[in-house]
């Protein structure tokens, strides 16, 4: 295990984040949030090491993953913690942000053991050393459950103001994979399964352009009808239009 003592503090460095003890920071760079702190922050939380076991989870990141404690989490694979193929994708994203040791921000569907599925909005840093060697990933991530309305307002501000980000995601549109409507965060996959709905295609039609089920291009279209509040499919259309 690597150390994620509580009192470490968590720091912008290089192209990503470090965790440096009080007495090592410079008086130059004062700034820094402790693990402890980090533990009680309003979004998912967490960091793995490189071949991807949980060396620190908050509780809501452990709690969204159908854990009571954290204790009993920490030290899990991936693979303990979601079904195979969401497992998989995510091992695969973590692995490209090490590999390039840069930044991302990505949307990851999510499938629990239990079959309860989410879309999530995930900024993933390269988790670094002292001496600039990646050794895992930190990850914060922004889930949307079926009748999610939140705006990403609140949790992007969060991370601008701890000084995580450089600058505010809303003045970085291009940055976002998905699309925001009406305050509202609409992954990639749901996106496109919305450009083609206000085209008038229908489930299995989405389905067949986009390689997925038309169970799934249902689900995604109930989920964004249900988040956004509208009442039916035509509302959800004549909603969303505008956008496309």
């Amino acid at each position: 295990m690597i150390d994620t003592s509580k009192e470490l503090l968590l720091q912008r460095y290089g192209k990503g984040l470090r965790l440096v003890r009080p007495d090592r920071i410079s008086r130059k760079n004062t700034t820094g949030y402790s693990l402890s702190a980090m533990a009680e922050i309003p979004l998912n939380f967490y960091l793995y090491d490189l071949d991807n076991h949980v060396q620190f989870s908050n509780e809501q990141n452990t709690r969204l993953c159908g854990w009571d404690s954290s204790k009993e989490f920490l030290g899990k694979h991936v693979s303990q913690l979601i079904e195979t193929k969401s497992a998989n994708q995510l091992i695969h994203n973590n692995r490209m942000i090490q590999k390039a040791n840069a930044f991302k921000i990505i949307d990851e569907y999510l499938i629990q053991p239990d079959s309860m599925h989410f879309n999530a909005l995930t900024l993933k840093f390269p988790w670094l050393n002292d001496k600039n060697r990646v050794i895992g990933i930190i990850g914060f991530s922004i889930p949307f459950m079926q009748d999610d309305k939140a705006s990403l307002a609140p949790s992007l501000s969060l991370l601008v103001t701890m000084g995580l980000l450089n600058a505010p995601i809303s003045h970085q549109p291009s940055s976002l994979p998905g699309l925001i409507i009406d305050n509202t965060y609409f992954s990639k996959r749901e996106t496109e399964v919305l450009f083609h709905l206000v085209r008038g295609k229908t489930a299995k039609q989405i389905g067949e352009k986009l390689g997925i089920s038309a169970r799934t291009v249902e689900t995604h279209s109930g989920n964004a009808k249900n988040r956004i509040g509208a009442q039916s499919k035509s509302e959800l259309i004549e909603r969303i239009f505008h956008c496309f």
